[in-house]
């Protein structure tokens, strides 16, 4: 019994330790790329894309709208909004580029790849934290994604 209960603890760490390190890679990258852009308070969401994946490019389109829509609501886990970075897999080639700008996304903070360290871009889609770097959401059908957003206003 003593041996369960320490795997599940020894796992439960490792976990909260894992969501809280992406968290604080996505605050630290977006505090070096855009420094005009206060994360304090606010929820921090990522897409990870790639230009041949139709899912991941749709999964932008929803995110960057509900970036637009709540960059400064006041959201639960975050009453200062949200911020959205889009990791993208093929490194900001010329093609993720023009795929990019073809779908028309305007707020997202595009980075590449290899820009952020460490992370798991295989087992991972997208992600929504709070302020505190507690996951909200994980992997998210592009089609939720808005309504997922939406379901977090307060009033």
């Amino acid at each position: 019994m003593r041996k369960l209960i320490f795997t599940f603890s020894v796992l439960f760490c490792v976990s909260l330790n894992a969501q809280t390190d992406t968290y604080a890679r996505l605050k630290n990258l977006i505090r070096q790329t855009h420094p005009e852009i206060i994360t304090d308070d606010k929820l921090i969401a990522y897409n990870i894309w790639s230009a041949g994946d139709a899912e991941s490019r749709e999964a932008n389109k929803s995110f960057d709208r509900a970036y637009r829509v709540y960059e400064y609501a006041k959201l639960k886990g975050g009453p200062r909004g949200i911020v959205v970075v889009a990791i993208n897999k093929d490194n900001l080639s010329g093609m993720a580029t023009i795929a990019y700008t073809r779908d028309g996304i305007s707020k997202l903070i595009s980075v590449a790849a290899e820009s952020i360290e460490g992370m798991d871009l295989q087992s991972n889609s997208n992600a929504i934290f709070d302020s505190s770097g507690n996951e909200i959401h994980k992997n998210l059908p592009a089609a939720q994604i808005f309504s997922s957003v939406n379901q977090l206003i307060t009033r």
